[in-house]
């Protein structure tokens, strides 16, 4: 049979708590949190989350802490401002990686589980920011073992949503000082001043 991989990205809706419990094994209170799917209970000592903020504060503080980043900012001027998250608003996604019983399989016959474990994540790393990826976690205690890597997806600079209406705006203003007439007001996006630092949830 060949093998195969496995790279899953789910948004991840609600306080980052709610997916945190099957995650951490554990709950908000920290009692001990035994999910339905588990196969190999004696095998849960041994999942392992990879990054330090996350072994040392929890996951969902890490997520938090990353939140705060888009929310306390500065504005092209240098004051501060907070910018707000809407409440529906994905504040994370889950990136499941793993792959074919026989692939995993063999990767742990030959000892290079770690290997792997971070060479993927230096992959999620590289492609959504390293400082986005705010925990990955092995999980041995399933029929496949896997990792849940969290990404927060935040980006910098204006969307192009806005880029779009600045770029309308200037085409307004030049056709009406053509045709003598006042340029057309156009509600702003930002009450600040954005930057090409400015980051944003995406």
């Amino acid at each position: 049979m060949s093998h195969y991989t496995v790279c899953h990205y789910e948004k991840c809706y609600g306080p980052p708590v709610s997916y945190s419990t099957h995650i951490e094994r554990k709950k908000a209170d920290g009692r001990e949190h035994v999910p339905y799917n588990i196969k190999r209970s004696d095998l849960t000592k041994h999942n392992k989350e990879f990054i330090k903020e996350a072994r040392e504060i929890g996951r969902s503080a890490a997520i938090e802490n990353r939140l705060d980043a888009v929310r306390h900012q500065k504005d092209a001027d240098g004051n501060e401002y907070e910018r707000k998250i809407r409440k529906g608003q994905i504040c994370c996604i889950e990136i499941r990686m793993s792959a074919s019983v026989e692939g995993m399989a063999e990767i742990i016959e030959q000892g290079r589980l770690m290997e792997w474990c971070r060479e993927s994540i230096k992959w999620a790393q590289k492609e959504h920011g390293k400082e986005n990826i705010v925990s990955a976690v092995l999980h041995m205690d399933e029929e496949t073992p896997h990792l849940h890597i969290s990404l927060v997806p935040v980006v910098s600079g204006e969307s192009k949503k806005q880029r779009t209406t600045k770029k309308r705006a200037a085409k307004d203003k030049e056709k009406a000082e053509k045709n003598g007439e006042e340029a057309p007001k156009k509600k702003r996006r930002y009450k600040k001043k954005a930057t090409v630092e400015t980051l944003r949830l995406c």
